[in-house]
């Protein structure tokens, strides 16, 4: 797993333990007992808010021009938007994008989004790919975001002598509700 998503990770572990019933298993470890109708709930509801967290915050970013986002997982498959959004968050001009709307263009626009991204934040995005992006990909799309805010709005505000790789996982997620509150 990516050490991104670890902090929502563990958010995630520490809600489920506060409203869910526990029990020892063999070891004397204590775990939490759902069943797994409860546990599709719980996850679609966080995959709910992060879509509507992270659609008011790119709405927020885009403000500035004549774009709006309406549905992350549909929105951004062409990556015209994301190469906007790019713009707006690096402070640098936008790329342009391909003129045409084919499979090929909508892939070439995302690939120049993640290539300038990977630049700007000096490592690779692992298991997030231009295809998964074009092809509405939810999971992906919401940690590609996730990426964008961590590493292009949070880190730009925290002081250079702490850096994000060693923040704890609690005050990133502080962070994060902070600056998308």
């Amino acid at each position: 797993m990516s050490k991104l998503l670890k902090p929502i990770t563990k958010s995630f572990k520490v809600l489920n333990r506060l409203n869910h019933p526990r029990e020892k298993d063999d070891n004397n470890n204590y775990e939490t007992v759902m069943d797994e109708d409860t546990i599709r709930s719980l996850a679609s509801n966080f995959e709910d808010a992060q879509k509507r967290t992270f659609t008011k915050w790119i709405n927020v970013q885009l403000s500035q021009t004549n774009l709006k986002l309406d549905r992350i997982e549909d929105d951004l498959r062409d990556g015209k938007l994301l190469l906007k959004l790019l713009g707006i968050l690096t402070g640098e001009r936008a790329l342009e994008p391909e003129k045409k709307s084919s499979r090929i263009h909508m892939i070439a626009n995302v690939n120049k989004c993640l290539d300038v991204l990977e630049l700007k934040i000096g490592e690779p995005l692992h298991n997030i790919g231009s295809a998964d992006i074009v092809d509405g990909n939810l999971k992906l799309t919401l940690a590609l975001i996730w990426v964008l805010i961590l590493r292009l709005r949070i880190q730009k505000t925290i002081n250079a002598e702490e850096s994000i790789n060693n923040m704890s996982p609690n005050v990133a997620n502080l962070v994060l509700i902070f600056f998308i509150a």
